[in-house]
């Protein structure tokens, strides 16, 4: 049925997440969800270090307090984790997931898009979040 709402789309990349993972709250989630062998998980995370190499030079190694290893077999497995809560809270909205992609579907009537655009245009790049959360989860 055409209820004359106009549709958007919002298209997050969370690709960016998998470096900054918290891991005491990823340790939480997953023992609230029943993992036992979570001190496993904590000693692959944790005491973990990169460098940089350029041909014979090397950085010294930074010590990493954040994130998970996305090249990894368990990192999607452990970002999930860490995120399968965040679809749950959008409350005037559809949306979907899988892994570092996210779509946030919504409806509008017309004169919403007007106040909506405006919110948009009325606030600094960086604070979109906060114009979305005044649609989606208010």
């Amino acid at each position: 049925m055409d209820e004359k709402k106009i549709s958007l789309v919002v298209l997050l990349d969370m690709t960016k997440v998998f470096d900054s993972i918290q891991h005491e709250r990823l340790f939480r989630k997953l023992h609230i969800i029943g993992i036992s062998a979570w001190t496993w998980f904590e000693s692959y995370l944790t005491k973990r270090s990169q460098f940089v190499r350029i041909e014979d030079a090397i950085s010294d190694p930074l010590h990493l307090n954040f994130g998970v290893p996305s090249g990894s077999i368990l990192g999607p497995v452990l970002f999930t984790v860490y995120v399968n809560d965040l679809l749950l809270v959008l409350k005037h909205c559809n949306s979907s997931g899988y892994v570092d992609d996210t779509k946030v579907f919504l409806s509008l009537p017309p004169r919403d898009i007007t106040d909506a655009s405006n919110a948009f245009k009325s606030r600094p790049f960086g604070n979109i979040p906060l114009v979305l959360r005044e649609f989606i989860f208010d």
